[in-house]
Order: structure tokens, then C-alpha cells, then sequence
């Protein structure tokens, strides 16, 4: 609610779920999906582009996902988080908002997080870039972007579909910060602040 007064100037077109698959994505796009929850842009994703598909998601929802998903060879699922650092970490059960920073009193349980920089440098065909990465981590956006950035690692994705929760301490001023130094490598394509963005290489 703190943020429901945040506006930002664009004359970008008002948002459309149909925005987060407008991608010029082939059978040969690399795509990493973080936070798949129960799959629905990753069948989308393969359903349109055929592309490699990296899925990653921490919660019994992997299980299904797992299944679905080991007979299309271009499809790798890891049960881990992704994030600033390789650990482990705790993160609470609570539906479509599990995560770290997830409120209330749900069930917690202990989750492998995969540090974002190892992940891009370990993608498969030969160091090839990211062509699409997906962040829906309930709060974790905010380490992974920063992350990125800190290394240049952000240099290597092409685009960068990411959904900012501000249930992170000093979550504006970080997402400012971030927003701002994204600039000088990337674009704005997609901008709902607090609901979806894109981010485009330059």
C-alpha cells in the first residue's frame, strides 16, 4: 500500500498479460523461469518458441514440475531459489507467495539458493547469452538484480522480465537504485512498476 502513489512517467502502453511472452524467442533462446510456481509461463514459453528452458522453483510445486517435464530434453528443472549467493536459506510456505519475505504465519522449510551469476556462466551451449530471464521471487528480485549488476553479469541477458515486491526492507530505494543503474546497459520495453517490467539490453 506505501507504494500504491509511485508513478512514473512512460509512454509505454498500458500492460497486457500477452506482454510477458512478446519476445523474439526461437528454438535455439535460452529462457531461465525463477519462481515457475505451477509452470504456466514455461508451458507457455515452450509452447510458442520450443526454447531451452531452465526451471526453477522451490516448493513441492517442483515435484509436478519435475514430471512434466522430463521428457522435453530442453528442459532443466532445479528444486533450488535463485539469488545473490549460493546457501541455503529458509523461506515460507504461503501459496502463489511463498518466499523468503512471505508474511504470516506459514510453515517454513529450508531451500537451496542458487547464487544468478554461477547460473548464467553455467548455461549450456557455450557461454551463450540469456535471452529471456523471468523473476517472480517474491522479493528475492531485489539481491538478484543487484547481483547482476555488481558483477556485470547483466551484460550477458538479453531481456529481464522481473515482478518487484516491495516486502523487502528499503525496497524503493533499492528498486530506484537499481532501475537507475539498469539504464546504462538496458531499456524499459514493459514498465507496471510493482507488477511486471522488462528490461531490454541496449
Amino acid at each position: 500500500q506505501r507504494f500504491a502513489n509511485l508513478e512514473f512517467t512512460t509512454d509505454l502502453h498500458m500492460f497486457k498479460d500477452e506482454d510477458r511472452y512478446d519476445y523474439p524467442l526461437n528454438e535455439n533462446s535460452v529462457v531461465i523461469d525463477a519462481g515457475a510456481y505451477k509452470g504456466q509461463f514455461t508451458d507457455e514459453i515452450i509452447k510458442r518458441f520450443n526454447c531451452y528452458m531452465l526451471v526453477l522453483e522451490p516448493s513441492e510445486d517442483f515435484d509436478v514440475l519435475s514430471v512434466r517435464y522430463a521428457p522435453n530434453k530442453k528442459v532443466e528443472t532445479i528444486r533450488a531459489c535463485i539469488g545473490g549467493s549460493h546457501r541455503s536459506d529458509f523461506i515460507k510456505i504461503k501459496g502463489d507467495m511463498t518466499g523468503k519475505y512471505a508474511d504470516g504465519d506459514g510453515d517454513s522449510m529450508r531451500v537451496q539458493v542458487m547464487d544468478i551469476e554461477g547460473i548464467i556462466k553455467a548455461i549450456p551451449l557455450g557461454g551463450k547469452d540469456v535471452d529471456l530471464l523471468k523473476l517472480n521471487i517474491e522479493g528475492m528480485e531485489f539481491e538478484v538484480m543487484e547481483r547482476l549488476l555488481d558483477t556485470g553479469a547483466v551484460k550477458q541477458v538479453k531481456n529481464i522480465q522481473v515482478q518487484f515486491h516491495g516486502v523487502v526492507p528499503d525496497a524503493l530505494e533499492r528498486y530506484t537504485k537499481i532501475r537507475e543503474r539498469m539504464m546504462s546497459t538496458h531499456r524499459l520495453t514493459l514498465d507496471e512498476p510493482w507488477c511486471w517490467q522488462n528490461f531490454e539490453r541496449r
